[in-house]
């Protein structure tokens, strides 16, 4: 009687045992098939593009195109090793890339072929500190020379409006890192005040109260910015409430997040996270 208690605890155990192995191993199955890692050294920074597919550079300017799930589609390797100050594939047709040290910006075709450059070296530019490309192809440009955020047209390379900036900082001191534009409005990132809108004429409209980020992206009707070490923040361009939150308690790495309707898309020191929902 008493080997059969044993023996019938033993066997009670092993199946237990044995069903729990198979429900967490399933779950972390489950988890693992959603969260996907690739190693890239030394990664800069991150876009992504209407059609979901996920653009990231390294340090020395390498661009690498991924589809939403990771696989890699394509290489871009410049002429001159340069970090990338800014990489924005939103417009899906044409990825603009611009290099502050060297005063030029690339065109790049969806397959990663150069459409077109320019060095701002003989045009009116003075030095350009940021660069985008705007909804009509051409260029918004922070000149450091004059202090003014300018457009500039990059047919005829030369400078259509500018707008100074001298009363909007005064002497207060800035730092500006970003520049996007998204639905008719022009977002600037000053690290030491926050978000700086303007309208698509160079009009200063408001300031966002998101201090001591990079940079940021656009998901739907948000403004999405990560603050260091673990802090996913995004802003309601309609209702104009902030929402922060504490994001994947792992090692304090993260370079910058996006995210659009496929998951989010985590850039760390030495490689690419997707946790897809």
């Amino acid at each position: 009687m008493y080997n059969f208690k044993i023996y019938g605890f033993n066997t009670f155990s092993i199946l237990i045992c044995a069903l729990s192995t198979l429900f967490f191993t399933k779950s972390f199955a489950q988890e693992s098939s959603k969260n996907k890692r690739i190693e890239i050294l030394n990664a800069k920074s991150i876009s992504l593009d209407n059609g979901g597919n996920v653009f990231v550079s390294n340090k020395d300017g390498e661009i690498f195109k991924f589809d939403a799930y990771g696989k890699k589609l394509e290489t871009y390797s410049p002429q001159k090793k340069a970090n990338i100050s800014l990489l924005e594939a939103w417009n899906s047709i044409k990825i603009f890339v611009f290099f502050k040290e060297l005063q030029e910006y690339v065109m790049l075709e969806r397959f990663l072929t150069t459409k077109s450059n320019l060095n701002f070296e003989n045009t009116d530019i003075g030095f350009a500190r940021l660069a985008t490309m705007g909804s009509d192809y051409n260029l918004w440009l922070f000149d450091d020379s004059d202090f003014s955020l300018k457009k500039f047209d990059i047919q005829f390379s030369k400078t259509i409006f500018k707008a100074p900036l001298d009363l909007i900082f005064g002497n207060k001191d800035y730092d500006l890192t970003f520049i996007r534009e998204y639905q008719n409005y022009l977002y600037v990132n000053d690290k030491n005040s926050g978000v700086l809108v303007f309208d698509l004429y160079g009009n200063y409209k408001k300031n966002i109260a998101i201090k001591n980020v990079e940079q940021f992206s656009f998901y739907e009707n948000k403004l999405i910015s990560f603050s260091a070490p673990d802090t996913l923040i995004s802003f309601d361009l309609y209702d104009f409430k902030i929402n922060k939150e504490k994001i994947f308690n792992q090692e304090n790495n993260i370079v910058d997040l996006v995210m659009n309707k496929n998951g989010k898309y985590i850039l760390r020191k030495n490689e690419l996270e997707i946790w897809q929902e």
